[in-house]
């Protein structure tokens, strides 16, 4: 009995429970990528004291709140604890030594969108993504968003002399989503330490890990 994964079969990608599913294309013929960072087995040093060091033992997953967003490290003195890489929007570590993580294919990955993104979220590189830069580690390197440009409401309600005016052409009350445009669309704290602020626009960042949605 083979224990080889069959590449050539069409299957949904799920973004949670209650997602209604994409429909990929068959593997075979695609290149993966391993993705690495702040994973089990990697060293890493805690961003507020870079004197303590440690390994990742794991991420912990026994609960939605957390579902993969907190990892239980040991440190050099032996002592462990848990810390966020992705809950509530934060990561207290930093990368010393990356460990070689899960492979996926890139094609695979959905692209960063307001639709899809919140803090907390973790995500690669996107086939936007400027090649001359290594800022985020180098290719398949995991980052978190740390923040994500706000979402507007802004009520267009005309006044009611504007209703009587316009009454032929509309007698419903109108009101709109206008997205706050920022001077960037996202911040995302890549594992290394590095911090950057990316426009979506750009599709220049795939998600990762959605964590606990």
């Amino acid at each position: 009995m083979s224990d080889e994964h069959d590449l050539s079969h069409i299957f949904k990608r799920m973004l949670s429970t209650n997602s209604k599913g994409v429909q990929m294309p068959p593997r075979e013929n695609q290149d993966f990528t391993f993705g690495y960072g702040i994973l089990p087995t990697s060293y890493v040093q805690l961003r507020s004291d870079h004197k303590q060091q440690g390994q990742v033992e794991g991420f912990l997953d026994k609960t939605i709140e957390t579902f993969r967003s907190d990892a239980k490290v040991t440190w050099s003195d032996n002592l462990n604890g848990r810390y966020c890489v992705g809950r509530n929007g934060q990561c207290d570590l930093k990368l010393i030594d990356a460990a070689k993580g899960p492979m996926y294919y890139e094609d695979h990955l959905p692209i960063v969108t307001y639709d899809n993104v919140k803090t907390g979220a973790r995500v690669v590189r996107g086939p936007g993504w400027d090649n001359n830069t290594d800022f985020d580690g180098g290719h398949g390197y995991v980052g978190t968003v740390t923040n994500v440009g706000d979402v507007q409401t802004n009520d267009d309600t005309p006044s009611r002399a504007e209703t009587l005016k316009h009454r032929r052409v509309s007698q419903k009350r109108r009101s709109k989503v206008v997205r706050d445009t920022p001077k960037s669309d996202i911040t995302v704290q890549w594992d290394n330490g590095n911090t950057s602020e990316y426009k979506l626009s750009k599709n220049c960042l795939r998600l990762f890990d959605n964590g606990p949605s």
